[in-house]
């Protein structure tokens, strides 16, 4: 299973609760309304920004990010190519999100830690520039899934831990000319947990620094919405 994530900033002049509005009360169900789309997707689910200190102090700060499973990368081509989708669903991205502006990449993900949570972080992964891919990959995983597990504080505030790698270039159906390594996805109680975690954090990746850049990825802390017919 292929899982696409893509983070977007909202249209200019929109504030974030109206760009969630928008995402949830009328894109969701344009979506929905459309099965020569939703018949390739398996699971859809939006995610909405939370405003606060973890935002990062770049010029890029998503206001929310989308999460769609396929079964293959050609299912993910043909779903984008249907005339109904590109006449009634791709117009409309552009009436909640600034189309110039968005972080995207396709991955298989890896559960290591399953529960659930009300509020989640989602981390779009840079490699530092050199640094071969599958090394870097390996230490991160090792190096995060470790300190997690030494920092008594911190591992008893996650509730839920997936990573998701980023499948081969020559796999990709959607190429990029901003390549992320991958995306983690670290799930909370509340938001207070989430934002004693995000507080401990630059202690725990310090010795992860020379793995990931972690001054050029993105991360935002939302709140998650499975659309309705995707809970499996």
């Amino acid at each position: 299973m292929l899982k696409f994530h893509i983070g977007f900033e909202r249209r200019a002049g929109m504030t974030r609760a109206e760009c969630h509005d928008h995402l949830r009360g009328v894109h969701a169900p344009l979506v929905a309304s459309v099965p020569e789309f939703t018949r390739y997707v398996l699971r859809y689910v939006q995610n909405y920004a939370i405003a606060g200190p973890h935002e990062p102090a770049s010029g890029f700060v998503p206001d929310g990010a989308a999460q769609l499973c396929f079964a293959s990368a050609k299912d993910f081509v043909a779903a984008y190519s249907e005339p109904k989708y590109l006449a009634d669903v791709r117009p409309d991205e552009a009436n909640f999100t600034n189309p110039a502006r968005y972080v995207a990449t396709f991955t298989r993900e890896e559960v290591l830690l399953e529960g659930a949570g009300s509020v989640k972080l989602i981390r779009f992964l840079k490699a530092k520039p050199g640094m071969d891919a599958a090394a870097a990959r390996a230490a991160w995983h090792a190096g995060l899934k470790g300190a997690l597990g030494a920092s008594r504080e911190a591992g008893s505030l996650v509730t839920r831990f997936v990573q998701n790698w980023s499948i081969p270039a020559s796999e990709n159906p959607f190429p990029l000319a901003e390549h992320f390594e991958g995306v983690d996805e670290l799930w909370f109680r509340d938001v207070p947990d989430a934002q004693r975690y995000v507080a401990m954090e630059p202690a725990l990746l310090a010795p992860l620094e020379a793995v990931m850049d972690l001054g050029a990825g993105v991360r935002l802390l939302v709140r998650e919405g499975v659309m309705p017919g995707y809970e499996r």
